[in-house]
């Protein structure tokens, strides 16, 4: 069996091998190890910085519990009181969501979403208006679906369709979205490198995502700059 400091090693060199992290022991991207539980800490400048570390330390053998308590670093920053009122005048703007079963709450600019919802489309909506309020560095999704429903690659599908279509940088028609087993890929061209990376996040902001394969390209550009899984 590993131990901590074989584990901790694996980490990270798993963390500075990939491209979307690049984050050795001197990196943003803290790790500690203790009885195979680790803890991802610091802040990161954007969102693949933060979702795939947690990816790679959980296919670390010996691994059994990953704690991912990286944030995204805020521009601007907000008070915890300003970031509720935009998010809680966001969901009541989406006739589609009772903001009255929602209970959102922010600490440290963390938004903790809790409460019941009648569908997973739902649930992942609210994530999706926490994660693009100003302000926010990390989104905590506790919300719970009554009735309960199997997800599936192709309800993230969709779920990352409507990011895309709700988000005013991004031009839903000219990209294609697939998913495997969780894992998300993004085809088609983006007409600038804001819209390629703002695709992207979106994907990742989208609850239940596992990985996201950015095969975009940027319109003018000979080459993709696609990011491998």
């Amino acid at each position: 069996m590993a131990t901590d400091a074989e584990i901790l090693d694996h980490v990270h060199a798993a963390l500075t091998c990939d491209p979307r992290v690049k984050s050795g022991r001197e990196g943003p991207i803290k790790a500690i190890c203790n009885d195979g539980q680790v803890v991802l800490a610091g802040q990161v400048d954007e969102i693949p910085q933060k979702m795939v570390p947690e990816r790679l330390a959980r296919s670390i053998e010996g691994v059994k519990v990953v704690i991912n308590e990286l944030k995204l670093r805020a521009i601007p920053r907000r008070s915890d009181a300003e970031i509720l009122a935009h998010l809680m005048d966001a969901m009541e703007q989406d006739h589609s969501l009772d903001e009255r079963q929602l209970v959102p709450v922010v600490e440290g600019a963390v938004v903790t979403l809790t409460g019941t919802v009648d569908a997973l489309a739902k649930k992942r909506l609210a994530g999706l208006l926490a994660w693009w309020t100003a302000g926010v560095e990390d989104v905590r999704n506790h919300l719970v679906v009554q009735p309960s429903e199997d997800d599936s690659d192709a309800e993230i599908v969709d779920a990352v369709r409507v990011a895309h279509e709700l988000d005013i940088l991004v031009d839903a028609n000219r990209i294609g979205v697939k998913s495997i087993g969780g894992i998300v890929t993004l085809v088609g061209t983006a007409r600038s490198a804001e819209e390629w990376r703002q695709a992207e996040a979106d994907a990742w902001f989208t609850w239940g995502v596992k990985d996201v394969v950015n095969k975009l390209e940027i319109e003018g550009n000979s080459a993709s700059r696609a990011h491998s899984k």
